[in-house]
């Protein structure tokens, strides 16, 4: 038993460690240079097929049930952002196929039945996402189509992005949802007041929310992915913001709803709940000047 239990520890180790550099690797360094590489769900299934094949390795002799433990660190991956139901069951489900793929014990068709369900897991997650490859000067249109970029693939059609239902909190405490912005024109802005390139914004922001102040067809929706609601609120109780004041109390579920990493973020909403997603403020200003100037020449 014993041995077992040392088994299991350096398996775990082994496992931790090499997800540690292999998430470093393509979350920190990314020298392919991937576009949004930290939303991508084929990263960490691969990171866990390896690392969990890795840790079984050293445990070929150990009793099947004890095998469970090395599952532990598919936890490491909550602060990504990837430990959410239904996908928590994928990487579960990576991380017992590489370790069974890896025991001598069992007939070789089943370690092979193993190893091709990984695959298939990562296939799957590979293609189900667009992966982008930024090259020098890269930026995103308006549009939300990319300039200097290698597009490898991207499956997804072209019907325009509806807003989901999903639920955050208003100034109030209230609850408020994404779903009901619609019947006007709506610019959304993603910020925190750690954000440094968000709060550098927010003087053009205000400029803009003036120039708008007496056109009922347009509407600012702020939302704050501030880590708590007391630096949200000592910020709105000094600076008194125009629009709508939102907050986002599940940052990972609000960016994986709306398919993004990383904020400054704004969105042009139209009247049908379609969206487009916008990196740059002057951008998005101008998207918003030239949908209004068009609809009130129509």
């Amino acid at each position: 038993m014993r041995t077992s239990v040392v088994r299991i520890v350096l398996g775990i180790l082994a496992s931790i460690l090499l997800m540690a550099v292999l998430a470093g690797f393509f979350f920190f360094l990314n020298p392919m240079g991937i576009h949004e590489v930290n939303r991508l769900r084929w990263v960490p299934i691969l990171i866990t097929g390896i690392a969990l094949f890795v840790g079984s390795r050293i445990n070929r002799k150990t009793p099947l049930p004890w095998l469970l433990f090395l599952l532990l660190p598919v936890v490491l991956w909550k602060p990504f952002h990837f430990l959410y139901i239904p996908f928590v069951f994928s990487l579960v489900a990576a991380g017992m196929l590489a370790i069974l793929a890896n025991q001598s014990r069992l007939a070789r068709p089943y370690r092979l039945a193993a190893l091709s369900g990984w695959g298939i897991l990562f296939l799957v997650y590979l293609f189900s996402q667009p992966l982008v490859i930024r090259q020098d000067d890269f930026s995103s249109r308006p549009d939300g189509s990319y300039e200097h970029a290698l597009v490898l693939w991207d499956f997804s059609d072209d019907t325009p992005s509806q807003l989901p239902d999903h639920e955050l909190r208003n100034e109030q405490g209230q609850t408020v949802n994404l779903r009901d912005l619609r019947d006007k024109t709506h610019f959304v802005t993603f910020w925190a007041t750690w954000c440094a390139p968000c709060m550098r914004d927010k003087p053009k922001l205000a400029q803009l929310k003036q120039a708008f102040a007496a056109d009922t067809t347009v509407q600012f929706t702020d939302i704050s992915f501030d880590e708590s609601t007391e630096a949200w609120l000592t910020y709105l109780e000094k600076h008194d913001p125009t629009g709508q004041q939102w907050f986002a109390e599940d940052q990972g579920a609000t960016s994986r709803a709306l398919q993004f990493s990383g904020i400054p973020l704004h969105l042009i909403v139209d009247d049908q709940g379609h969206y487009v997603k916008i990196r740059s403020f002057d951008l998005a200003r101008e998207q918003l000047l030239e949908r209004v100037g068009r609809e009130r020449r129509d």
